[in-house]
């Protein structure tokens, strides 16, 4: 029986130390393998070095990076709510109004003109630095631009001119109407970013952060009567607050040092509003103007403020040196800031009810920039 059982152990042991080689040389064997085929496939990536590898085009080395970047902005404004006349209304009644005393009025008649902001070159300045081995980004980053703009109608031969706005100037009528509009747009921004290569050819950048902005608009609006009479209407408001910001900026890498990057981003903004609405009547004579509307209002508030870019971008790595250029179409929604604050005249002792014009405003344009990392 003990000459069974050891008979047993030798045969069991001779069975695992055979099952033992063969595992080691499968292993060896797996291992050369999986080696070669690595070799290959970094030799056949290091075919591709020249053009399509997008370490040899940007910053996606393990080492720290210090950035610097400028951008020349060319936007225009667009704003709803800034309409100052009407221009086509008739000059009489319709035939069928003649002698009719409920029918003898007219509302907004013909093209309702608005104020318009030409085309604008601004700035935005940037510096950072990105930093390993947790592939961290910081960012700062200020944009400013002043964009203006003027129009002006005058009195048709036939029909009429009427001003949106207050106007008084006795029995006669508005024969020319000018208006000028600016507005101030300074924005900065203090951001973290988190970067991933989510594919060899693809990077993104999740952030998040401060940012604080400085709104202000000027608008003017001249009546002028065929009596010489002078009607001068200014609305002003601005804005200056503080907030935080999030959104994502990435980059699609193609070939040659050639890629398509986009950027979403929102920001939420609270701060104190201001805005002032002034009616003035200048008559003729040297005889003193006076005001018939002048009225302040202020509080403090939430504005949301919205971002969206991309373009095509281009870059090469000289010595651990980036250097880049690109070009964005972007686009800018600032919401809960443009309010036109007016009323209806009245006797002095009769209540003066509150009218209110709420529009959003918006900035569209191209940017043009270049950058720097070492």
């Amino acid at each position: 029986m003990k000459k069974a059982k050891q008979a047993f152990k030798v045969f069991l042991m001779k069975k695992l130390w055979l099952l033992s080689l063969v595992f080691a040389t499968s292993f060896v064997f797996c291992s050369d393998q999986q080696k070669s085929y690595s070799e290959g496939y970094n030799s056949s990536q290091s075919v591709q070095t020249d053009d399509c590898v997008i370490k040899d085009y940007r910053p996606t080395e393990n080492r720290n990076f210090f950035f610097a970047y400028g951008e020349f902005l060319y936007w225009k404004p667009t704003q709803n709510a800034s309409d100052f006349v009407v221009k086509g209304q008739p000059s009489e009644f319709l035939p069928q109004q003649q002698g009719v005393p409920a029918f003898q009025a007219f509302g907004q008649y013909g093209n309702i003109r608005s104020a318009n902001f030409d085309w604008t070159a601004g700035l935005r300045v940037g510096i950072g630095g990105i930093f390993q081995p947790r592939n961290w980004e910081l960012d700062g980053i200020f944009t400013y631009i002043y964009p203006d703009g003027s129009s002006s109608e005058t009195k048709p031969t036939i029909n009429m001119l009427n001003g949106t706005l207050p106007f008084r100037a006795g029995t006669t009528s508005l024969y020319k109407a000018s208006n000028s509009i600016s507005f101030s747009y300074a924005l900065a921004n203090l951001l973290l970013k988190k970067r991933l290569l989510f594919a060899d050819d693809m990077i993104f950048r999740f952030f998040m952060g401060l940012t604080g902005g400085w709104f202000d608009e000027n608008w003017k609006v001249s009546y002028f009567a065929e009596n010489n009479v002078k009607n001068t209407i200014t609305s002003d408001w601005d804005f200056s607050g503080g907030g935080i910001r999030a959104g994502v900026d990435g980059e699609w890498y193609i070939c040659y040092g050639f890629g398509i990057e986009g950027m979403v981003s929102s920001g939420l903004l609270y701060g104190y509003y201001e805005n002032r609405f002034r009616f003035k009547v200048t008559a003729p004579d040297n005889l003193p103007p006076f005001y018939m509307i002048k009225s302040h209002f202020d509080d403090h508030r939430i504005v949301p403020h919205f971002q969206l870019a991309l373009g095509p971008k281009w870059g090469m790595m000289i010595n651990n040196v980036a250097l880049q250029i690109y070009a964005h179409y972007e686009l800018n929604f600032l919401f809960n800031l443009h309010e036109v604050h007016r009323s209806d005249l009245f006797s002095i002792q009769d209540g003066k009810n509150s009218r209110y014009a709420y529009g959003n405003l918006g900035m569209q344009g191209i940017n043009i920039g270049a950058s720097i990392a070492f």
